[in-house]
């Protein structure tokens, strides 16, 4: 990370113009990498210099603690009255934080987004509506694409978040199936990662693959013959949303959710804590299968896992 600390340069030497100055500290930050990452801040933090050039500041050496106490009250009113998230209004927080502590050299000019506007809550309180395959079915049937149709089980079946359904290796994963009982989930993984992620198959799943390359035809994943991802997901989105799918089973990503609120089931001997309401599991029995669960979906915490199956708590 390189910085270009500089009192007496506007926006401390990064650029005359705010945005192309936050773009430039971004960029040495991050090494001139982490495209989608320095994307995201920059769209967050266009938030905050609308709100300080409203405010007539056109240089961020200028913001001071009263500006970050003037902010984060305009923020704050604005979970308070519904109209933001907190998730979001966090990431707007952590993202002013981000970018002045690059600028600056130091943190002494921060701001606590959970204190301020309170904590996110990633538990999940309502069963996924796919956990009955009957309603998947139902879903599937008022698709058109095939490729979409295939799409939904698959990640029903596997746990696989949307990329990952449409870049997983076909040809490799029957290959992988038919010799080895299991799959290695690798492609289209959260930020690229290379941990193995094996999924031990059943005879349903086992199934689904070959029906998922039945649709997918010669080539070797959902994407089909353009190769081109962003288009296969807007593609997909229309249809599921579109179809009436989405009205039936909810978010594409509840379909994660309700693989593992089976998988705990089979591996506690118990249903999900939100399918009952509570944790009806012993704690170590609970506690065991939420590790098991973080690696199935490719997690490292198994806190994480509490926004699919629901609290540990009694």
């Amino acid at each position: 990370m390189t910085n270009r600390y500089n009192t007496s340069g506007r926006n401390y030497g990064y650029g005359k113009q705010t945005m192309f100055a936050v773009k430039n500290a971004l960029k040495d930050k991050y090494g001139g990498g982490k495209f989608a990452t320095r994307a995201a801040h920059e769209a967050r933090f266009k938030h905050f210099a609308n709100y300080i050039n409203a405010e007539g500041i056109n240089d961020l050496r200028k913001v001071d603690e009263n500006t970050f106490t003037r902010y984060s009250k305009t923020i704050t009113n604005s979970v308070n009255a519904g109209d933001m998230k907190v998730t979001y209004a966090q990431n707007l927080l952590s993202t002013v934080n981000v970018v002045m502590e690059q600028m600056r050299g130091d943190t002494n000019l921060s701001v606590s987004p959970s204190a301020t506007v309170g904590q996110r809550t990633h538990i999940r309180s309502e069963a996924p509506k796919s956990v009955d395959r009957a309603m998947v079915q139902s879903a599937v049937e008022k698709m058109t694409c095939p490729r979409a149709q295939a799409s939904v089980p698959l990640a029903r079946e596997f746990g696989l978040r949307f990329k990952e359904t449409a870049l997983l290796n076909l040809n490799r994963a029957i290959k992988e199936a038919s010799t080895l009982g299991k799959i290695n989930i690798v492609d289209g993984t959260k930020g690229g990662r290379t941990a193995d992620r094996w999924v031990n198959l059943s005879k349903r799943q086992i199934g689904m693959l070959k029906q998922t390359k039945h649709a997918a035809g010669k080539f070797k994943n959902l994407v089909g013959k353009t190769g081109n991802f962003k288009q296969w997901q807007n593609q997909f989105a229309a249809e599921y949303r579109n179809s009436g799918a989405r009205k039936i089973l909810g978010k594409f990503h509840d379909l994660r959710a309700a693989f593992a609120c089976e998988r705990y089931q089979e591996l506690t001997g118990k249903p999900a804590p939100v399918i009952t309401g509570q944790r009806t599991a012993s704690y170590e029995a609970d506690l065991k299968a939420r590790e098991q669960l973080a690696t199935f979906l490719g997690h490292n915490r198994i806190s994480v896992v509490n926004s699919y199956i629901g609290t540990s708590s009694v």
